[in-house]
């Protein structure tokens, strides 16, 4: 017959509980042995109880950073535009490029012009900023510029290239005037707008890694980008073209 230890009988009428050390009885609450003065472990319920808490925060936060994101943030419109996705946001505003011709302004400039239409599909009035991008890298140096006012719009983007992206102009909208934003554009709900545009066709580079190097004059713009920006510089909408 196997007999097990028990537990000595407590005159303060609490139950007791054996040192998992020294393995002498002591008090079911205490937390040092009185004996060995070795840390007692916690007891269970005491661990199960902090378990639970964390379980309970980490799934409160995990449903706050859910709602945090519009789900309209990143809606897309599905169209591809030679091969590149054109993202519509929430403001359903677009924008296109049509009937692109080389000529000479009034000053008898050469220049590349075309026509910018954009429309507003929203059910609400909207103001936009557009910005248009066109380049030629097949010579050297490349063609690069940008519309309108390519002077305002490359400033603060710190490049001697005269390369250009949405995120340089959405990186540095905020210290940018009405100037260096784009064309701004208010359009009422289901309204349009058309302008036509023109783009300089240099004898020489004005960026600074080729300034005055000689431009090939057969060299036009053959890749555009269109990019429209809401009020607050964030991307809303844009088209790529490619000759």
């Amino acid at each position: 017959m196997v007999e097990t230890e028990q537990a000595p009988p407590d005159r303060t009428g609490g139950a007791k509980k054996q040192c998992p050390k020294c393995k002498e009885w002591i008090h079911k609450n205490a937390t040092i042995c009185p004996h060995c003065r070795s840390q007692q472990p916690p007891p269970i319920w005491a661990v199960v109880a902090a378990l639970l808490i964390v379980l309970i925060v980490f799934i409160w936060i995990s449903r706050s950073c859910a709602t945090c994101t519009s789900p309209t943030a990143n809606r897309t419109d599905g169209r591809q535009v030679n091969g590149t996705s054109a993202p519509q946001t929430d403001l359903e505003v677009t924008a296109s490029l049509s009937n692109s011709r080389v000529g000479a302004d009034a000053a008898g400039v050469r220049s590349h012009f075309f026509d910018v239409e954009v429309n507003n599909k929203a059910e609400h009035e909207t103001t936009v900023y557009v910005v248009i991008y066109a380049k030629n890298d097949t010579v050297i140096p490349p063609r690069r510029t940008a519309w309108p006012m390519p002077g305002f719009l490359f400033r603060g983007v710190n490049t001697s290239r005269g390369q250009l992206t949405p995120s340089d102009i959405t990186r540095t909208w905020h210290s940018r005037d009405e100037f260096s934003r784009g064309w701004k554009v208010s359009l009422p709900s289901g309204g349009a707008e058309k302008m036509t545009g023109a783009l300089p066709l240099n004898e020489s580079s004005e960026h600074e890694a080729w300034r005055g190097q000689p431009l090939d004059p057969r060299a036009t713009y053959i890749d555009w980008q269109v990019w429209v920006f809401s009020q607050n510089g964030r991307l809303a909408y844009q088209r790529s073209y490619s000759k």
